[in-house]
């Protein structure tokens, strides 16, 4: 496996070409948001020959922005009300933190006091 990651080359593209026609290997490509390569698809990184693209900043950028939008409402209304439909409730968050196995992973292997 290849990690392949271009930065500021104004010829991004052809680069990428270069690097998959020329390389006997999978190849990773590193997708930022805010450059030239963002801006292809799944199917475009795949017909020029990336068999993994990653993303880390999608995460990143897409709390950031939610964050943003949900201290505007809380600045806005004084509450969070109107950005509730746009938010996990508390059960959806312990759900996504997996909280129920933490617990049963410490009843498990923590010491008892």
């Amino acid at each position: 496996m290849v990690f392949v990651e271009l930065k500021g080359s104004p010829n991004v593209i052809e680069e990428l070409k270069r690097v998959t026609s020329e390389i006997d290997a999978p190849c990773l490509v590193n997708v930022e948001e805010a450059g030239k390569v963002g801006e292809l698809t799944a199917t475009e990184l795949d017909q020029l020959g990336f068999r993994i693209a990653i993303y880390p900043g999608l995460g990143r950028y897409a709390a950031g922005f939610a964050i943003r939008e949900a201290l505007k409402v809380l600045k806005r209304d004084g509450n969070t009300g109107k950005a509730r439909d746009r938010m996990l409730t508390f059960k959806e968050y312990n759900e996504a933190l997996k909280l129920p196995e933490i617990e049963e992973w410490e009843r498990k292997y923590l010491l008892s006091r």
